[in-house]
């Protein structure tokens, strides 16, 4: 394993980390939920521009990453938030939710499932040297994140429009 991977593994595993640390905490989660998705919406736009300016030729490829990752992201979506405890929150339009061991391992495997089929399509888990190489399988892993948090999100907000408490008299 060269250098570049094991620092490429050394940020991920951080991450890994940093996350489960948060996640098997409750956390008030209120109606700015929706930036998660945003952020990952507009940096997949900003792959699909790379490939635009770089690569116009491998739209096929970038498509099918980045519809694999939309499926596979729903899937992790609909069984992050199967198994994430949600409760009214303490605010109004707030919901309090809190991961577990089982939502902490959706992401893990989805994040290595990310890294098996970018060392399958490019034989390496960074994706090769050059941004050209790098552009699918971004897209790919992007659109991962957009449709899990998207579909998280959407969820989150479900439940806190539903569970709206009564304003305080008084």
């Amino acid at each position: 394993m060269g250098s570049q991977s094991a620092i490429y593994l050394l940020v991920i595993a951080f991450i890994v980390f940093r996350y489960a640390i948060r996640e098997l905490r409750p956390r008030v989660i209120t109606p700015r939920i929706w930036i998660t998705p945003a952020i990952f919406a507009a940096l997949l736009a900003f792959v699909f521009y790379g490939v635009a300016m770089t690569e116009p030729d491998s739209w096929g490829t970038v498509l099918v990453w980045t519809i694999g990752g939309l499926v596979v992201g729903v899937i992790a979506g609909f069984l992050i938030v199967k198994n994430t405890l949600i409760q009214p929150g303490p605010r109004t339009g707030t919901v309090v939710a809190q991961g577990n061991y089982i939502t902490l391992v959706i992401w893990v495997v989805a994040i290595a499932l990310r890294f098996v089929v970018k060392l399958i399509a490019t034989g390496s888990i960074t994706g090769g040297t050059s941004l050209q190489a790098q552009l699918a399988p971004n897209a790919g892993t992007v659109s991962v994140a957009l449709a899990a948090f998207g579909v998280i999100a959407y969820t989150f907000s479900k439940y806190a429009r539903a569970h709206v408490m009564p304003p305080a008299v008084g």
